[in-house]
């Protein structure tokens, strides 16, 4: 399963729903493809459940790499390094976690394809040029990333 995360409305954060319209198609059908997920991170969780292997598309900001930067990231790292608060709610590491505790059938592999951002300026339906211009590039690493895998 490949579930592409963002705010349609967050700039930038938006990256993982405009990759997920982009990837609809580029998988055999097999391959369950959620285009465009904004909801909890509790609700995902729920959402995973009962799937072997899950990839989250989404943005991040690592700081560590330019923007548009594609990076595969495994459930331990997302969990040991995505410290990211959430306003509402739980984030996706410690709602992954909670998963784990309530033991949940949750996937045995659980990986975030993550994409470099720079913080979130302002609200907006469009991507800031930067990370505009590298769709197509950042659309390709997605996709060779997922083929490697399953």
């Amino acid at each position: 399963m490949i579930c592409c995360l963002g705010n349609p409305i967050g700039g930038d954060d938006a990256i993982g729903c405009v990759i997920g319209r982009r990837l609809k198609n580029a998988f055999p059908v097999s391959v369950k493809i959620i285009p465009e997920y904004s909801g909890s991170a509790l609700d995902l969780v729920l959402e995973l459940s009962g799937w072997r292997k899950v990839y989250l598309v989404d943005a991040v900001m690592t700081g560590k790499m330019p923007v548009g930067a594609v990076r595969l990231f495994t459930e331990k790292q997302i969990c040991r390094n995505m410290k990211a608060g959430c306003f509402h709610g739980l984030n996706l590491p410690e709602a992954l976690m909670m998963g784990r505790k309530m033991k949940l059938k949750l996937p045995r592999s659980v990986k975030l394809i993550g994409i470099e951002i720079e913080p979130v300026g302002a609200f907006g339906d469009k991507l800031s040029p930067a990370l505009n211009k590298r769709l197509a590039h950042i659309r390709a690493e997605v996709r060779k990333i997922i083929a490697q895998e399953i």
